[in-house]
């Protein structure tokens, strides 16, 4: 199931393109869900940095400062392709990241937050799409 998960993460794959070995995307996609639901995902992630920086295989004080790493509105605007208007209005109605306030008229993203925001952009267009398969599918059936 775990390895499943990061073929996902890895190849940038859709769910419904997971390889039959891994078993059924549905039911790897799920657990992945209910997983990060439950901080269980993050807490495998956070043991696994640990392991490989004991090991010398990587430098968790860099592996952070890349996660933490703060974005200009240009590369919101670049990575979303979203206008800037639009951008804003999301913000307000609290459907993506709130910059930090970085001086008087200032501002900055956090990249991992804008990032996780566009995986789920993806997430929402994966399941729509299975959604659609599966109904084309059963009407295919029917006929």
């Amino acid at each position: 199931m775990l390895s499943g998960i990061f073929w996902i993460l890895c190849s940038g794959a859709a769910w419904r393109d997971l390889p039959e070995r891994f078993g059924p995307w549905s039911t790897v996609y799920q657990r992945f869900r209910d997983w990060r639901d439950e901080g269980t995902f993050d807490q495998v992630l956070e043991r696994l940095h640990v392991r490989l920086n004991q090991e010398g295989l990587i430098d968790l004080d860099t592996w952070m400062s890349l996660l933490m790493r703060i974005i200009r509105l240009k590369e919101v605007i670049d990575s979303t392709g979203l206008a800037r208007s639009t951008i804003y209005k999301y913000i307000a109605e609290g459907t993506f990241p709130r910059p930090v306030p970085l001086g008087d008229r200032c501002v900055g993203w956090v990249g991992s937050e804008v990032q996780d925001w566009i995986l789920a952009r993806i997430e929402e267009r994966d399941l729509a799409e299975g959604a659609t398969a599966r109904a084309t599918r059963h009407l295919s059936m029917a006929s």
